[in-house]
């Protein structure tokens, strides 16, 4: 028999049991909450024991049986997915899971069922729409010492859908001590070819690709991996090769896509047009349309898709890509799956270049640089939306050039402060203004009001 003296106020708390094992939680309370007294002592316990019952008493307590103490025999609990389970690793997220296979944990301990069945959810994550949701599925348990087996309670998975296993740390081993950390596990299922899916990468939840119903025949599964790829010396040689030949060209972003059919073999798979569209993300937070971190500055209405073509170690232009500036990517059809990029070139484009404010009058009583105002001395004149590189001339009505100025940075801006070659102050009237890209010009009329 042990004896415990403690001191007083510390209020009893409660007593779960499972099986030949039972936990008596407790906490210290200052508040004089209910307890097991004796007039002068009030104690509560938080030990976990082998014997089937404990004997409580008023004046000094006791226990029968053995006890672990607060360390515990071997630390806290880990847990992870059972050795063997099937599937490939993308990012956080275990692919190409069967939709009728359950989900095995084991635990580095033997854990008590009912706090595992409090602790633990499933969510899913995203449909096979790619479509973002957040809602827990119910499943079924069936435990071990330390394992746990999760099941569906519809008897499969749904297809190409992704999932989360979540266990907190409220889950207890048998000496009443919790996990050492929460468990989250992701997996996705394999997709159903008889109806359409959308693929999202697991690497930036944002890479996608649509399949079309019947455009595959085997209820495989999709890798869209944005490591792999980036590292092999192919894909390196296309992209030197891409930005020496391409005056400002630039890759911005390399996926592989490959295809597992259900015996988890890597197939080739051909696709007719439409059946197969795949888009890329791409960084413009400021929704200018230049995409984000990449000097000098790569306009998103020259970013297209590109195709790896293997036996050349090219970066070939795939017909009809087309941006979506909402979206903030880049879509297109895929004849096939293989190595693809998103690259961006020169701008050469001059269409939607212009000049403002016009007419310019800095003095007049609508003056000032914002938008809709005429400017000011110090603002100027601003050609806006130039090609790379761009060269900007003004010319007054006689023919005779006033200004000229070139766009090299990427920014596509130029600021004329209205003043001549000679430092003098533009006179008031029309003048006429030239832009040049590397392989068009346009022309447009502009009035300075003094």
């Amino acid at each position: 028999m042990i004896l415990l003296f403690l001191p007083p106020l510390v209020s009893y708390a409660a007593v779960m049991s499972s099986g030949n094992k039972e936990i008596v939680r407790c906490s210290l309370d200052a508040g004089g909450g209910p307890g097991f007294s004796s007039g002068i002592y009030s104690v509560s316990y938080g030990l976990a024991q082998q014997a089937g019952v404990s004997r409580l008493e008023s004046g000094c307590q006791s226990i029968d049986g053995g006890f672990y103490t607060a360390v515990g025999s071997g630390g806290r609990a880990s847990a992870g997915l059972a050795q063997g389970f099937p599937g490939r690793t993308v990012a956080d997220v275990r692919i190409g899971i069967r939709t009728s296979q359950t989900i095995p944990l084991e635990f580095s301990k033997p854990m008590l069922p009912f706090t595992l069945a409090s602790a633990s959810r499933i969510v899913l994550l995203r449909d096979k729409d790619g479509i973002v949701k957040s809602s827990e599925m119910p499943v079924n348990y069936v435990f071990e010492e330390s394992t746990m087996t999760i099941s569906p309670s519809g008897g499969n998975w749904d297809s190409n859908t992704t999932y989360l296993v979540e266990i907190t740390t409220m889950a207890l081993d048998e000496e009443g001590l919790s996990l050492v950390e929460p468990v989250l596990i992701k997996f996705q299922t394999r997709l159903d070819p008889s109806v359409q899916n959308t693929i999202v990468s697991p690497s930036d939840n944002a890479t996608s690709l649509f399949i079309a119903a019947g455009a595959l025949a085997d209820p495989g599964y999709v890798e869209i991996s944005s490591d792999s790829a980036g590292f092999q010396t192919t894909v390196k040689t296309a992209t030197s090769k891409f930005e020496k030949d391409r005056s400002f060209g630039r890759i911005h972003a390399v996926r592989e896509i490959n295809f597992y059919n259900s015996f988890d073999q890597k197939t080739k798979v051909s696709f007719l047009q439409g059946q197969a569209l795949f888009s890329i993300p791409y960084p413009d937070s400021d929704g200018d349309g230049i995409i984000d971190g990449f000097p000098p500055s790569a306009r998103v209405r020259t970013a297209r898709l590109y195709s790896l073509d293997e036996n050349s170690s090219l970066w070939v232009r795939l017909p009809g890509s087309r941006s979506d500036s909402s979206a903030k990517t880049v879509t297109n059809s895929l004849p096939h799956l293989s190595s693809f990029a998103l690259g961006t070139s020169a701008d050469n484009s001059v269409t939607e270049a212009y000049a403002y404010p016009s007419p310019f009058r800095p003095h007049g009583p609508n003056a000032g640089p914002g938008s809709g105002q005429t400017g000011t001395d110090s603002s100027g004149i601003n050609f806006v939306d130039l090609p790379l590189p761009a060269t900007v001339e003004v010319f007054n009505l006689r023919g005779k050039r006033v200004w000229k100025g070139e766009e090299n940075t990427g920014a596509g801006v130029l600021v004329w402060d209205t003043k001549t070659s000679g430092g003098d102050k533009a006179a008031s009237g029309i003048y006429i203004y030239l832009i040049r890209s590397n392989t068009e010009t346009k022309t447009g009329k502009l009035g300075i009001i003094r």
